[in-house]
């Protein structure tokens, strides 16, 4: 039986691998135990809403990492085909945010984008894009200042004159040419602050999570604490320990550079935390677990309770963003009709929403809007 206990603690403000100051003022941790069963949400579901997205080729999702909820319009991010696909809140195909090519306003590489107020940001190599949200219309785009073989692949945006930069990795590095911080706090188009201080290599997922007021920033591999982001700061939020499952940074740095493939997926801890998302009562988070399987788990912000298990991806829903109530992840088509097929059964919560009658292969992506229990 997994056996979870929350443990509070409070660390003095410090600064020991960031430049920027870091508050840790009132820091939760939650403790997990190893479970090797399938995570349920039958009996933490309250309602299900699903949105099929509309089939045409421009709007095809292949696999989305990043989605954000503005007024009526849904905007996804596609990493894999490198796109920003806008739909309404019904599915309904309404274009695309930008296009590839080398002309003003076109993007050579799509690395991540972010929405604030009427705009949209598009992070493209070593430059930002700006464009209307109303009109997809371009408006701007800028250089990124790329000292020190910083070439950021996320970004996070509050205005055109206040955002940060995320690079998990320089381009290339001396250390004889001194400190490199990975996280950059732009003001004015000038560096105001760097986090961070860069000393493993670490993978460049998606970092940045949004949700409604502020965002998480997904810890470094083989660290703990799940921070926040707003306009003005940096602080931790709470930190997830694994206990005898933990691995460390210096370990995981290791086991990257043994001969054996994949050593670091195929070890027996838990690393790599992700997809941390927020509702009005809970938390949602992702990571990779011992032989390299995912696991999810729901923190409830109220009980302080934690359920955790083994992310069924057959059967469960893909979460992959939230806006501040509900939480929304996609199934595509082809699993929803071979589980059919096969007999097999989604969680009860998600099965009883879809009706293969409607539903073809080659169709996109089915959105499900998730309202957690209270």
């Amino acid at each position: 039986m997994l056996r979870i206990c929350v443990i509070f603690m409070i660390v003095l403000f410090t600064s020991c691998n960031e430049q920027g100051k870091i508050s840790m003022d009132s820091l939760k941790k939650y403790s997990i135990g190893y479970s090797n069963d399938f995570f349920q949400w039958d009996g933490l579901i309250s309602n299900v809403i699903p949105i099929q997205l509309e089939t045409v080729d421009d709007a095809l999702i292949a696999n989305s990492t990043q989605g954000v909820i503005c007024e009526e319009d849904i905007y996804i991010f596609d990493i894999r085909l490198g796109k920003v696909v806008n739909f309404s809140i019904a599915g309904e195909y309404k274009g695309l945010v930008g296009v590839k090519g080398n002309g003003p306003g076109e993007y050579v590489e799509l690395r991540d984008f972010c929405i604030a107020g009427n705009y949209i940001y598009i992070l493209d190599y070593k430059k930002i894009h700006c464009f209307d949200r109303t009109t997809r219309e371009f408006v701007e785009s800028w250089a990124i200042d790329d000292r020190n073989n910083f070439n950021p692949s996320q970004l996070l945006v509050f205005d055109k004159n206040n955002y940060f930069l995320w690079c998990s990795n320089p381009d290339t590095w001396n250390e004889s040419k001194g400190e490199y911080y990975r996280l950059r706090k732009i003001k004015e188009k000038s560096i105001e602050n760097e986090y961070f201080k860069y000393e493993y290599r670490t993978s460049d997922d998606p970092r940045f999570y949004f949700n409604k007021t502020s965002y998480y920033l997904k810890p470094i591999d083989g660290e703990d604490i799940v921070y926040k982001l707003t306009k003005d700061s940096v602080f931790a939020s709470f930190a997830i320990d694994f206990g005898k499952y933990s691995i460390s940074s210096e370990q995981i740095d290791e086991l990257r550079k043994s001969k054996e493939r994949n050593a670091y997926l195929k070890s027996n801890s838990y690393k790599a935390i992700s997809n941390v998302l927020e509702t009005r009562e809970y938390i949602y988070f992702k990571c990779i677990g011992p032989d390299a399987r995912t696991y999810e788990g729901l923190i409830n912000k109220k009980t302080e309770k934690v359920k955790f298990g083994l992310w069924d991806f057959n059967r469960s829903p893909r979460f992959f963003f939230s806006d501040g109530i509900f939480l929304y992840g996609y199934y595509e088509p082809y699993t929803l009709i071979e589980n059919k097929t096969n007999g097999d059964e989604l969680n009860t919560c998600f099965d009883s929403m879809f009706s293969l009658k409607n539903i073809n292969i080659s169709d996109n992506i089915i959105i499900v809007k998730v309202l957690l229990q209270e």
